[in-house]
C-alpha cells in the first residue's frame, strides 16, 4: 500500500512536471511566433535520412502568411513549394548555394541569401534565408533548419535611397553641364547675365579660368542693360543698341525663336555682338527667363564688310559686263554695216573691172575687208563667251561633211601660195548632232591659221576619224590638222590658247590677227565638252588634235530635215517679187543689184511701216518673200513681222520672211526665228549665203 502511495505521488508530480513543461513550450512557441510576427520572419526545417535523401520539409505559418497562404493545403510542406516561388533571376543563386551548404562536409558553410518569393497573389517580397545544416557522425546530414526575414522594408529603403542619389546625381551632373555650357559659352563670350524678365532682376556669372559662379552684382537688369549701353556702345550706334536693350519687348521677339541678336561698334573701336537667348518659358508659351551675352566679333565683321565690298564690286563689274556686252552688240551692228557696204561694193566692182592692176587693187581691197571682219568677228565672239552668252546651238549633220567643205573653201586659197591641202576621212557615214556654225569657226581658225603660217610648197594634211567614246548614244571623231609651216617654240606653246598671246606680232611675222583665233577655237572644244592638243616644232610645223563628242542621231530623222536641193538657182530665182526692207542707202543699193543680178524683181520699204503697208495695199502673191532689216526707224524688223503675220489674208500672212540684218550673234539668228522669220541672214552679206538660204523657201513655196 505503502509503495503504491508513493508510485502515486511520482507520477503525479511526473504529470505536473509535464504539464508545466508543456506549457513553457507552448509559451516558447507563442513567443516564438510573436517573435517570428514581430520581425516579419519565419522558420524552416528540412530532414535528410542516413542515405541523404530529403524526406521532411516544414515551413512555418508566418513564411505562408507573409506570402498570403492560410494553410498547408495552399501552401504545402514540400521543398518544390518554395524552389517553384523563388523570382527567376534569384533562382540559380538560391539553389546554387543551399547545394553548396550540402556538398560542404566540414559544417563550417551557412546558408545565407537574398531572394525573392512570390505570393499567393503575384507579388514578389524580398526575404533573407539564413540556415545552418547538422550532420550525423558519419557526416550525413541530418536536419537543415534556418530562418526567413522579410526584407521589403529596407529593399524599398534602398529604392528610395537609390532614387535620391539618382536624382542627386542628376542634380549634380545638370550643374556639372550648366558649368560646361557656361565654360563654353564664355570661351566666346566675354559678359554673361541671368536675366528674369518678369521681376526685372538680373545676375552677373564671371569665369576665373576653372570655376564659374556668379559675381554677386545683381540687380535691376533694364536699368543694367542701359548702362551698358550708355558705357560700351559707341555714339553712333548707341540709339539703335538701346532699342534692341529694350527688355519689355524681347519677349515678344522671341516669340518665335530662341534668340535675336544685332552688332555695334563699340567705344574701344572692336565690333560686338549682343544676344539675347531663351532659358525659360511659362505654360503659354512666353519667355520669362533669358541669357544676355556679348561677344568680340572684329576678325568676323571685317570678314563680313569684305564679303560686302567684293559683292558690290562683283555687281559693278557684272554691270560693266553687261555694259561692254551691249556695247559690243552695238559696235557689232554699227561695224557690220560699213564693212557691208565696203565688202558688196568690192563684190560688185569686181565684174565691171578688165583692167589687171585694178583687179588686183579690188582683190586685195576685198581680201582686206575680209580679215578686218574676222578680227571683228574674234573680238566680238571672245568677249561673249567670257560674258557666259556662248551657248550651243545644235542641228542634224553628217560627221566630217564640215571639215570637207571648208578644206574646198580653202582650196583655191591654198594653191594660190603653192600649198597642197590633202583630206583624209576614215569614218563610217555617221550622222549626228552638233553645232555646225561653231564646228565651221573652230575648223576655219585651225584650217587658215595653217595656210598663213605654211610657207610656199608646204603642205597641210587633215584627216578625220573615229575614236572610243566612253558616253553611250555618242560617237567621238578625231580631226587633226598638221602643217608644214614654221611652228613654234617650246616655250610659246604653253601660252598659245591665251588670249592675244602672238609668238610674232603683224609687224615681225608679217600675218594679220589679233591673237583671239585659238583661244576661241579652245574655249568652243570646252563648250562642247571636247579636247584640243597642240604639237609643234620650230621650223618643222604644228599639230592640232580635236576630240569632240556628237550625239548621234537616226539618218532617217536626218534625211527629213536635210533641205530640198535648191537646184538652178538662177531658174528659182528668175522673175520672183522681193520686198526689202533696209532703211539703209548704201546697204540696199548694194543688196537691189545683188538680188537683181540673181534674177529677183526688187521693191524696197524704208522702214517697217512702210513694208507692213505694201503687204496690206498689194494684193495676196505680189511678193514670193520678204528680206527684212532688224534696226530700223519707226518700226524695227522684228514688230513688222508680227504685224505681217497677223493679217487677215493667210496667203499674206504666211509669206517668207528671212532677216537679213548686222544682228549677226547666235540669239539673234533664234530671236528671228522666235518673231516668226523663216531665215537669217547676217550682214555682211555673202552671195552665197543668201542663194542657199532663199532657194529653199522658194522651192517649196505654193503660187
Amino acid at each position: 500500500m505503502k509503495e503504491n502511495t508513493v508510485n502515486s505521488r511520482d507520477l503525479e508530480k511526473a504529470l505536473a512536471e509535464a504539464t508545466r513543461n508543456k506549457e513553457q513550450l507552448e509559451q516558447r512557441i507563442v513567443s516564438l511566433h510573436n517573435i517570428h510576427a514581430a520581425l516579419s520572419s519565419g522558420a524552416w526545417n528540412l530532414l535528410y535520412d542516413k542515405e541523404g535523401n530529403l524526406v521532411a520539409v516544414n515551413w512555418s505559418d508566418t513564411l505562408r502568411q507573409m506570402l498570403g497562404f492560410s494553410s498547408t493545403e495552399d501552401f504545402p510542406n514540400t521543398f518544390e513549394t518554395w524552389s517553384d516561388r523563388l523570382h527567376p533571376e534569384d533562382k540559380e543563386n538560391a539553389l546554387g548555394e543551399y547545394e553548396s551548404v550540402l556538398a560542404d562536409k566540414t559544417g563550417r558553410k551557412v546558408y545565407d541569401v537574398e531572394y525573392r518569393l512570390m505570393s499567393k497573389s503575384g507579388e514578389y517580397h524580398w526575404f533573407r534565408s539564413t540556415g545552418y545544416l547538422s550532420r550525423r557522425a558519419d557526416g550525413s546530414p541530418q536536419s537543415f533548419d534556418g530562418i526567413f526575414i522579410n526584407h521589403d522594408e529596407r529593399h524599398t529603403i534602398d529604392e528610395k535611397l537609390q532614387r535620391t542619389l539618382k536624382e542627386a546625381q542628376d542634380v549634380r551632373d545638370e550643374l556639372l553641364l550648366d558649368h560646361e555650357i557656361i565654360s563654353a559659352v564664355s570661351k566666346l563670350y566675354f559678359s554673361i547675365y541671368r536675366i528674369d524678365l518678369e521681376k526685372d532682376f538680373y545676375e552677373e556669372i564671371s569665369s576665373d579660368r576653372s570655376v564659374h559662379r556668379l559675381t554677386g552684382h545683381e540687380g535691376k537688369a533694364q536699368k543694367k542693360m542701359y548702362e551698358l549701353c550708355d558705357s560700351i556702345v559707341s555714339e553712333k550706334y548707341r540709339e539703335a543698341v538701346r532699342h534692341f536693350f529694350n527688355l519689355s519687348t524681347v519677349a515678344e521677339r522671341l516669340r518665335n525663336t530662341d534668340t535675336v541678336e544685332m552688332e555695334y561698334l563699340s567705344t574701344d573701336g572692336n565690333w560686338h555682338q549682343a544676344r539675347f537667348i531663351e532659358k525659360k518659358r511659362n505654360e503659354d508659351g512666353r519667355v520669362t527667363h533669358i541669357l544676355y551675352v556679348t561677344r568680340i566679333v572684329s576678325q568676323e565683321k571685317q570678314k563680313e564688310l569684305e564679303k560686302q565690298r567684293l559683292e558690290v564690286a562683283y555687281k559693278v563689274a557684272e554691270s560693266a559686263n553687261e555694259a561692254k556686252t551691249t556695247f559690243l552688240l552695238n559696235m557689232s551692228h554699227d561695224i557690220r554695216t560699213p564693212m557691208n557696204a565696203i565688202i558688196g561694193y568690192s563684190q560688185l566692182m569686181r565684174k565691171k573691172l578688165t583692167d589687171p592692176d585694178l583687179i588686183h587693187y579690188q582683190e586685195m581691197i576685198e581680201e582686206s575687208g575680209n580679215i578686218l571682219l574676222s578680227i571683228i568677228n574674234n573680238v566680238l565672239d571672245m568677249a561673249r563667251i567670257e560674258s557666259g552668252k556662248m551657248e550651243l546651238d545644235e542641228n542634224y549633220d553628217a560627221v566630217g561633211s564640215i571639215v570637207s567643205k571648208i578644206c574646198q573653201v580653202y582650196q583655191e586659197e591654198a594653191e594660190k601660195k603653192g600649198i597642197h591641202i590633202i583630206y583624209q576621212e576614215n569614218i563610217p557615214n555617221l550622222h549626228v548632232l552638233c553645232d555646225i556654225t561653231k564646228i565651221e569657226e573652230i575648223f576655219t581658225n585651225l584650217i587658215s591659221n595653217s595656210i598663213k603660217y605654211t610657207l610656199s610648197g608646204g603642205r597641210i594634211d587633215v584627216s578625220i576619224e573615229e575614236v572610243p567614246c566612253e558616253k553611250k548614244g555618242y560617237v567621238a571623231i578625231k580631226t587633226t590638222v598638221r602643217d608644214t609651216g614654221i611652228g613654234m617654240s617650246k616655250d610659246f606653246i604653253p601660252r598659245i590658247f591665251e588670249p592675244f598671246e602672238r609668238e610674232r606680232n603683224t609687224t615681225a611675222g608679217k600675218v594679220a590677227g589679233t591673237g583671239l583665233g585659238l583661244p576661241i577655237v579652245k574655249k568652243l572644244v570646252e563648250l562642247m565638252e571636247g579636247t584640243i592638243e597642240v604639237e609643234s616644232e620650230l621650223g618643222k610645223g604644228s599639230k592640232f588634235t580635236v576630240i569632240i563628242p556628237h550625239k548621234l542621231v537616226d539618218s532617217k530623222l536626218y534625211e527629213k530635215n536635210e533641205p530640198a536641193p535648191a537646184g538652178d538657182f538662177r531658174r528659182v530665182f528668175e522673175g520672183k517679187q522681193i520686198l526689202l526692207a533696209e532703211d539703209n542707202d548704201l546697204n540696199a543699193e548694194i543688196a537691189t543689184v545683188i538680188l537683181e543680178d540673181m534674177g529677183f524683181v526688187v521693191d524696197r520699204a524704208e522702214d517697217g511701216i512702210i513694208c507692213v503697208n505694201k503687204m496690206e495695199q498689194q494684193k495676196a502673191g505680189t511678193y514670193d518673200i520678204i528680206l527684212m532689216d532688224i534696226q530700223m526707224p519707226n518700226m524695227d524688223g522684228y514688230k513688222a513681222t508680227q504685224m505681217i503675220r497677223q493679217l487677215p489674208d493667210s496667203k499674206k500672212a504666211s509669206i517668207p520672211i528671212v532677216a537679213m540684218t548686222a544682228n549677226a550673234f547666235e540669239e539673234d539668228r533664234k530671236r528671228a526665228f522666235e518673231m516668226g522669220m523663216n531665215g537669217h541672214i547676217a550682214k555682211p552679206i555673202d552671195i552665197e549665203n543668201i542663194r542657199s538660204t532663199l532657194a529653199p523657201l522658194l522651192t517649196t513655196q505654193k503660187r
